[in-house]
């Protein structure tokens, strides 16, 4: 998967939140969950990506403590 950058990231929560008010303020809200569930799982998958180059980075800087020690 692709490394979100971010202004991406901006870009993808802004829409979020322009969906989530399509879906509580227009009577025909609910025909918009889709496109809403879709960004969540975007937004999800990215703060997951995110998460997880940082523990990387944790690893690796433990391991090169203790190999310089």
């Amino acid at each position: 998967m692709k490394m979100k950058n971010t202004p991406d990231l901006a870009r993808l929560a802004a829409a979020h939140e322009f969906v989530a008010a399509m879906v509580a303020d227009r009577p025909d809200g609910a025909a918009y969950l889709p496109l809403f569930e879709r960004l969540e799982k975007e937004l999800e998958a990215v703060a997951a990506q995110e998460s997880a180059i940082e523990r990387a980075r944790r690893i690796s800087k433990e391991r090169a403590a203790r190999a310089g020690a």
